[in-house]
């Protein structure tokens, strides 16, 4: 029945639609419809089928591969273009100039004077000259003629060679000097008719060296390098009293690896002229050592062989060894070394200490230095512009030379060279400060102590020093530069009590400052100014012989002879 009025309706709509259609176009008329049935609609069941959907298995088995090499080489060609050899413009050389010449003038009556002349560029050597005076006319205050001067001569050369290299240099060194450390109003002069002119008072040492050495040339580290040095020296005061010395260096050096081996034998012979000792004396010295590097870890095993031969002879073996460690590469350095030394007390050593030795004396004597030390410290840097350096020394030295006033003499005015055996400590630190442009800061100290075997004091000994310098170079044009040192307080031999023992003076530390600016008004044209003694304060710088106080000079420097 549903499905039989579910039709009829289907029917009716789609006539009425084809009736509504047609009356668009002409007018609508009635259409009848009769129906006549016996038929009823039923819904049949659905029959529903209980079957699970099912995934077939797709995999396919992989059919097996064979691969095969054809053995068959193609053929390539390349044809390489050629290449042009490149070109450089070598950077221009600067110019170079031949000459450079320093002067002025000062108060005190000081004039100064120096000239550098050398050869250009070359292959084949270099030849070159300097001459230097300095000097000064004046008498201190409470003092006799302090005038003093110093002059020099030398000339040097090398010669290059594919095997070898050469080198030569003669020099003259002059130092004259008066005895004025005593007070010219002293009762004792006229008393005794002490002469104190000039030429009374006056002192000059004079030395004359020639040098000759040569080493052989190797680019290869692996092979022997050998080089050897000989050099002559006649060192002579002006009441005659003179020394020869002769002194021969040979020695090889090869790399195996990562060590380094050393052999040095050195040779020293002194003939002397004293007032009253003529002997000659001579020293060899042979030392071996092998320097190698693991790492953080370097260090250097060596040995120091020393014979002599004076008035005595002795033999003495004393270490040559150092080892270090990188404890932050770069920045801290732990290093120990041990060392000995033997060298003479010569008469140009002793006057380039202390001009107013009493050579005339019948005590001036020399003597051989013994030394034997252990030192240990931290050196490094806390920045690319800024290094360290902490240390302790330990050492002993026989016959180490103290000076004191000539007892012999009325006015004391002359020092005379006295030996002992010593036991000294040394602290020392450094600092430096460089920026490699503009500023330069740099600062040094020591302390010493000292412990005398015979003498009761280390005479003229400082136990602290301690010195700076900065410098600071503004574009290249004004340079300035401040230095400053510091002596500390000094004992000296005052005398005798009159039991027989010594008694002893304090020389008062000083700080002595100077100031230099220069203005570089050209590349070869500058003018200079330098102040020393800043404070102006007299102190001694050895007993009875006061310093000058402030001192000013004027001056320039000139570059000529370019190239």
């Amino acid at each position: 029945m549903n499905k039989l009025l579910i039709s009829a309706l289907s029917v009716a709509f789609v006539c009425g639609m084809t009736a509504r259609s047609t009356a668009q176009n002409k007018d609508l008329e009635t259409v009848k419809f009769k129906v006549s049935t016996n038929f009823r609609p039923t819904v049949v069941e659905a029959v529903k089928r209980n079957d699970l959907p099912q995934i077939p298995d797709t995999t396919i088995p992989a059919p097996p591969m064979k691969v095969e090499v054809i053995k068959k080489q193609m053929q390539t060609g390349f044809t390489p273009e050629p290449i042009a050899a490149a070109k450089f413009k070598g950077e221009k050389l600067p110019r170079l100039y031949r000459g450079y010449a320093r002067g002025g003038i000062g108060n005190y009556a000081t004039p100064y004077a120096e000239i550098y002349l050398n050869s250009l560029r070359s292959r084949k050597g270099a030849l070159g000259a300097h001459l230097k005076h300095l000097s000064s006319a004046t008498t201190l205050k409470d003092a006799g003629y302090s005038g003093w001067s110093e002059n020099g001569v030398t000339l040097y050369g090398k010669k290059f060679s594919r095997k070898a290299s050469w080198e030569s240099s003669l020099d003259m060194q002059s130092k004259a000097v008066h005895y004025y450390g005593f007070n010219a109003s002293d009762s004792l002069i006229p008393y005794y008719d002490i002469p104190i002119e000039k030429e009374d008072l006056r002192q000059r040492f004079l030395g004359l060296q020639f040098d000759l050495g040569v080493q052989n040339q190797q680019v290869d580290t692996g092979k022997m390098r050998l080089h050897s040095h000989v050099s002559v020296r006649r060192y002579m005061d002006l009441i005659g009293v003179a020394e020869n010395r002769i002194k021969f260096n040979a020695g090889m050096a090869r790399a195996f690896n990562t060590e380094f081996l050393n052999i040095d034998l050195n040779t020293y012979y002194y003939g002397q002229a004293l007032y009253v000792d003529t002997a000659s004396a001579v020293i060899l010295n042979l030392n071996p050592r092998i320097s190698t590097r693991k790492e953080r870890l370097f260090f250097t095993i060596g040995a120091q062989l020393f014979l002599e031969s004076d008035s005595t002879r002795e033999k003495n073996f004393y270490p040559d060894m150092q080892l270090g460690y990188h404890l932050v590469r770069n920045v801290v350095t732990a290093y120990m070394k041990g060392y000995g030394d033997v060298r003479r007390n010569d008469l140009a050593q002793l006057a380039g200490e202390n001009p107013w030795i009493a050579t005339d004396n019948l005590d001036f004597r020399l003597m051989n230095k013994r030394e034997l030390g252990v030192t240990g410290g931290l050196r490094g840097s806390l920045s690319r512009n800024t290094t360290y350096t902490v240390s302790y020394t330990l050492f002993n030295v026989k016959n180490v030379a103290l000076f004191v006033n000539d007892p012999t003499m009325v006015l004391r005015n002359k020092f005379l060279p006295v030996y002992d055996d010593m036991t000294s400590g040394r602290a020392h630190g450094g600092f430096t400060w460089d920026d490699q442009n503009r500023f330069r800061l740099s600062l040094n100290g020591e302390y010493n102590t000292y412990q005398m075997d015979s003498v009761s004091e280390a005479w003229h000994l400082p136990q602290l020093k301690a010195g700076g310098t900065f410098r600071y170079n503004f574009r290249n044009k004004l340079l300035t530069t401040l230095n400053a040192h510091y002596v500390g307080q000094r004992k000296y031999l005052a005398g005798y009590d009159d039991a027989g023992k010594e008694v002893s003076g304090n020389l008062p530390g000083y700080l002595d400052m100077g100031l230099e600016l220069e203005y570089r008004y050209s590349k070869i044209l500058s003018a200079w100014i330098k102040s020393y003694n800043l404070l102006g304060k007299r102190y001694m710088i050895w007993n009875q012989y006061p310093s000058q106080r402030l001192q000013v000079m004027l001056g320039f420097s000139y570059s000529f002879w370019g190239q």
